[in-house]
């Protein structure tokens, strides 16, 4: 899981193959270009304006509930130090209601800092747009898709890195 207040993604990976990926976020999170770019991706599910965080980080939980639920380890990118505490709180809200469903539904979890499973895939950018780039120029490479957004890549290298990270 890549974990965001405006679009959160996620990626399944089976026998070291990704299998599905997608996100869940908000209309009024995204420019219009944006929106219309990323509509045809059916994976993709965004809920319509809402400005209340703890509505939004609410849907957020109940949309990744089913996917916690059938999954076997579940991979969580670490929440980084923010400048806006109001953003680092809601983030840490959003993580904590993740953490809550993998202790109800009996899921191992990892939380992998971001510079861990950049390193598993040997990424070579330094600046956050950069990498944020790297994921999008790499994910279409590996997969043929040209994603808009570097959210969903994000997700799918997260959970590419899993197996490997998890057994060392």
């Amino acid at each position: 899981l890549d974990l965001s207040t405006k679009l959160s993604a996620w990626s399944v990976e089976r026998n070291g193959e990704s299998v599905k990926y997608g996100a869940v976020g908000f209309e009024n999170d995204m420019s219009k270009k944006k929106l219309e770019e990323i509509k045809e991706f059916k994976e993709i599910q965004l809920y319509p304006k809402e400005l209340d965080f703890r509505k939004r980080i609410k849907l957020m939980i109940y949309s990744l509930n089913k996917l916690i639920r059938k999954s076997d380890i579940i991979l969580i990118e670490d929440t980084q130090l923010q400048n806006n505490a109001k953003t680092f709180a809601m983030l840490s809200e959003l993580r904590g209601g993740i953490l809550t469903l993998c202790y109800m539904h009996n899921k191992e979890y990892e939380i992998l800092p971001p510079t861990k499973w950049r390193k598993s895939h040997n990424f070579i950018s330094r600046k956050r747009e950069d990498l944020k780039k790297e994921a999008i120029d790499r994910f279409k490479l590996e997969t043929g898709i040209q994603y808009p957004i570097d959210d969903v890549p994000e997700a799918y290298f997260i959970a590419k890195s899993g197996k490997k990270l998890l057994s060392e």
